[in-house]
């Protein structure tokens, strides 16, 4: 995808800090924040949310869904930035940061790196999303633009508030939870293919971890 280089001015909900270096939110995100699995337990509950009265929800509920609502529109201009600021996005089979295990529709990466060490499987990615994160990308954004990805996030934090349900009156609710479910698993894809490096090099003892000697961080074999 082809478009003009994207100015800061365009983003509603990154930083200007984040608009200069996009790969602090994914170290940020994956390294002190949250776990893939709790990210993706967290989308699933925002999306429930969305769809029904949510009588019971306390001030602290309504807190978090607010937060779940910033976080995953940060992650929707994040997305489209690092799109058009990087060009490569495959997935390598002999990685020195990560390793990637793919085999029938099972989608692994074992990340020892992360706290206690970490194994996450894919499961809303489809293979050649996982393979080639572009893939994911393109479609994301040609199911929605970002100026409609904002308009929907923006009806989705007023359903959550409101008496009325998300779905009620979008035809195309359910793959609009579908592509938020596989925009947690890109931003900890995105992480291992651009952030990790990075990390290791500059930010390794900020998150307590071990800086190795990195040799030959080039692009390797990917899977076919």
């Amino acid at each position: 995808m082809k478009t003009k280089k994207p100015k800061w001015r365009h983003f509603n909900h990154l930083t200007k800090e984040e608009f200069e270096n996009p790969l602090m939110p994914l170290l940020e995100l994956c390294c002190s924040a949250t776990s893939l699995e709790c990210h993706r337990s967290d989308i699933h509950h925002f999306a429930r949310a969305s769809c029904c009265h949510n009588t019971g929800f306390s001030p602290v509920d309504f807190s978090e869904m607010y937060f779940l609502y910033k976080q995953l529109s940060n992650h929707i201009e994040l997305l489209y930035l690092l799109m058009h600021r990087y060009s490569e996005w495959q997935i390598s089979l002999t990685s020195p940061l990560y390793q990637c295990e793919v085999q029938g529709l099972s989608k692994i990466i074992h990340d020892d790196d992360m706290f206690g060490g970490t194994t996450m499987h894919f499961e809303a990615l489809s293979k050649a999303e996982f393979m080639d994160l572009s893939v994911f990308m393109n479609n994301f954004f040609k199911f929605r633009s970002l100026r409609s990805w904002r308009e929907t996030m923006q009806e989705l934090i007023e359903a959550i508030f409101s008496d009325e349900s998300f779905s009620q009156y979008q035809h195309d609710a359910h793959q609009v939870f579908q592509y938020l479910d596989k925009l947690g698993e890109a931003a900890f894809l995105a992480y291992e293919l651009r952030g990790k490096a990075y990390m290791l090099e500059h930010h390794a003892d900020r998150f307590g971890i071990k800086r190795k000697k990195l040799v030959d961080i080039e692009p390797t074999t990917t899977i076919q």
